[in-house]
């Protein structure tokens, strides 16, 4: 036994990878990080860690994410028809956004043998009284691997056009679906509502090209403490909370970082939120834990995201799958 337990904290090379084609082809390389030290460059393609060939993405996640900390590893890499041979120390990612991110497709693939249903769609569970939409970007392609983004607002209805044009440019330029589903009361969310929102979660798995390594949960005070719940409630599926003023509700526990199933955080607060202190506090715990934490400030008066901040906000959802 030991006196303190040393919290887990994700390894990172510092590279995005492309979502199509073969292999583990470099689309992106963070300033600062291990692999932009080592030399690792956008195009360069990835095929061995230590030895072990790794042909995919999910595969090369999977090894870096037992990597003993501070263990020094070698990658293998193709860089213009030539081998080469890269040491470097994962480490800790910065949580700064991007300001520009390449394309993760080389080339648009050619348009579908039938188009899906796009803009807004409803998504119905026969078994539930509840309602939810989905905003389908009008570019989606069934062979490019979309984001997810649950959107919990208030409780009660969603304005579709507002949905739509909320989320319209920032859906469409990053890959993401948007899923909105609705409290059954208008007046409050039931912590029971978790069971359906995770089930119209899994039908837009089921119905589209889901990334799940970019799935997460967005909400705005009251849809806030729900997008905890629910995250902390699904860590098999969700990747990312979102919460904006907000924090979790009473009794809830902060899951501890697991190597395999990531879950990161954005945690936008105003200076005068309710809960501005707790959420602080609650913010400084998790830095505590190494939990990948990206914090964001708002400003005096409480709100939600602005269109300039929701770019940021996708700029970072676009950056889930990182290695």
């Amino acid at each position: 036994m030991v006196d303190k337990l040393i919290p887990y904290e994700h390894p990172i090379l510092g590279i995005l990878p492309m979502r199509d084609g073969e292999g583990i082809r470099v689309r992106h390389v963070f300033p600062s990080s291990a692999a932009a030290q080592a030399g690792i460059k956008q195009g360069d393609t990835i095929t061995e860690i230590d030895d072990v060939a790794v042909a995919s993405a999910e595969q090369l996640r999977t090894v870096v994410a037992n990597i003993e900390p501070k263990a020094k590893v070698m990658l293998k890499i193709q860089r213009n028809g030539a081998a080469q041979m890269l040491e470097l120390t994962p480490g800790k990612l910065a949580m700064a956004i991007p300001s520009e991110l390449p394309s993760p497709i080389a080339e648009p693939p050619a348009p579908p043998a039938e188009k899906p249903a796009t803009g807004i769609v409803e998504i119905k569970l026969t078994e539930e009284k509840n309602e939810c939409l989905a905003y389908v970007p009008e570019n989606y392609h069934p062979q490019v691997p979309h984001g997810l983004v649950v959107v919990l607002s208030g409780p009660g209805p969603v304005d579709r056009e507002k949905l739509e044009s909320r989320w319209k440019a920032v859906a469409a330029e990053r890959q993401l679906i948007v899923l909105a589903p609705m409290s059954a009361n208008a007046d409050k969310w039931q912590a029971t509502e978790t069971d359906f929102i995770r089930k119209t979660l899994d039908v837009a798995v089921k119905n589209y090209n889901i990334d799940l390594t970019r799935i997460a949960v967005y909400g705005y005070q009251a849809g806030g403490t729900m997008a905890y719940l629910v995250g902390f409630e699904y860590t098999d599926r969700v990747r990312a909370i979102v919460a904006i003023d907000a924090v979790p509700s009473s009794g809830s526990r902060v899951p501890d970082a697991d190597p395999i199933r990531r879950l990161a955080y954005f945690i936008a607060q105003s200076d005068k939120a309710p809960l501005a202190q707790v959420i602080k506090s609650l913010t400084s715990a998790m830095e505590t834990m190494k939990l990948p934490v990206t914090k964001l400030p708002l400003g005096e008066k409480p709100r939600d995201l602005n269109d300039d901040e929701l770019k940021q906000l996708g700029r970072w959802l676009d950056t889930l799958d990182r290695i």
